[in-house]
């Protein structure tokens, strides 16, 4: 860093060194404004720089700026049509955006090129299988795609959780979608994403003890999640500790106000907990967030 600040001194027009110091600040010092104001001063110097545009772009996805991040990875792309990354990552940032055609676009076009980064491919793969299984209800296309992905790499854990996820939901293939979160796991134990998962699928099984040591490992490492703790009471109530489940449920429902959490809470007090006051107190609140659903989940 000591030495970019020296180059810039000596000379205020040495873009490489503005390109250096912000890659410094955004990697090791976690600067992202200050990566951003380098990058500009960089492309103010050299208009036609495609790769500093693009990182500008990634600096400011990284900031928020999901609008400024297209328009720079966009530019990027019309200086260099071949920057796959920067079709890559326009791609998921139409994504975030909810532009589902657009992003679909992209990732076909960077697949339609058959670019020379392995990764860049397989990542437009699970984003693309990704579309056609939550949006486009694909399944068969989507599984397609992810497996293709796991071909170039298979310890690729976005494609590997997908996958589990659509054979769990959508192919009733549980054996299949247990071996792609166990292998997930073995490559990245400490993922709470893929625990939730994996201990969703254990209590579809019906195998709850191992459900709930999937749930406390999730919890432990992400402790503010309410959906964890929801399914970690369905789990303490199918084991019986019915005063373990309504604190987790009280966890839930504390943090966020869902009225299915309420509702699965009004179903354990009035069941098995004999608590008429507090069932109904649960459902009512439960119908006063959605008067159309009152349910158990």
């Amino acid at each position: 860093m000591e030495d970019c600040d020296l180059a810039i001194r000596l000379d205020p027009s040495h873009s490489a060194a503005y390109l250096h110091r912000a890659m410094l600040k955004k990697d090791h010092y976690e600067d992202l404004p200050g990566a951003q104001s380098d990058l500009s001063s960089a492309i103010e110097m050299d208009a036609s720089n495609a790769q500093a545009i693009h990182d500008r772009g990634l600096v400011k996805a990284a900031l928020g700026n999901n609008q400024g991040a297209m328009e720079d990875f966009q530019r990027a792309i019309s200086l260099d049509p071949y920057m796959l990354s920067a079709q890559q990552n326009l791609g998921t940032a139409k994504l975030k955006d909810q532009d589902l055609a657009g992003a679909l676009q992209v990732y076909n076009q960077v697949l339609a090129d058959r670019p020379d980064d392995q990764g860049v491919e397989e990542q437009a793969l699970t984003n693309r299988g990704l579309i056609r299984m939550n949006y486009q209800h694909d399944y068969a296309a989507a599984e397609a795609d992810f497996n293709l992905a796991l071909k170039l790499n298979p310890a690729n854990t976005r494609a590997l959780d997908a996958r589990g996820i659509l054979r769990a939901a959508h192919q009733h293939n549980l054996d299949g979608a247990m071996l792609d979160f166990n292998a997930s796991l073995r490559l990245r134990p400490s993922n709470p994403d893929t625990l939730v998962n994996r201990g969703t699928l254990y209590r579809t099984l019906g195998k709850h003890s191992n459900a709930l040591d999937d749930f406390n490992a999730a919890i432990a490492l992400e402790p503010h999640q309410p959906a964890i703790y929801n399914s970690r009471a369905l789990v303490k109530e199918q084991l019986g500790d019915y005063k373990g489940a309504e604190h987790d449920f009280t966890l839930a429902v504390q943090s966020e106000d869902n009225p299915f959490w309420y509702s699965n809470r009004g179903f354990l007090r009035l069941t098995y907990l004999h608590d008429h006051f507090g069932a109904l107190h649960d459902y009512q609140r439960a119908l006063h967030i959605d008067p159309h659903v009152l349910c158990v989940d």
